[in-house]
């Protein structure tokens, strides 16, 4: 399966992304790992604080690569999912070793 196949299947769509856009979604996945670590907010305030910066990774891969997700439900599963297709065979290698 590649994100083309996803395409065909309408779970993405074709985008060009530019770097200002890249920049803006690290920020915002930064700024959601800086929250998480908060003492002062409940365990599942954090956790999800974790959960979205770690959803923005997913999506700046995708971005990356030309490609979001679809509006709809499931778009949390498709960025997250995708993660495997948008870094390509190098991720394979690596995550073996993890």
């Amino acid at each position: 399966m590649s994100l083309e196949d996803w395409h065909r299947f309408q779970w993405l769509k074709k985008n060009e992304t530019t770097v200002a856009e890249i920049e803006q979604l690290m920020a915002v996945a930064l700024r959601g790992l800086q929250d998480s670590k908060i003492g002062a907010l409940s365990v599942d305030g954090r956790f999800q604080h974790a959960y979205d910066a770690a959803l923005q990774c997913c999506m700046i891969a995708l971005r990356a690569e030309g490609y979001k997700v679809s509006k709809g439900s499931g778009h949390h599963k498709y960025g997250i999912e995708s993660l495997p297709l948008s870094l390509g065979d190098e991720w394979k290698e690596t995550s073996d070793h993890i």
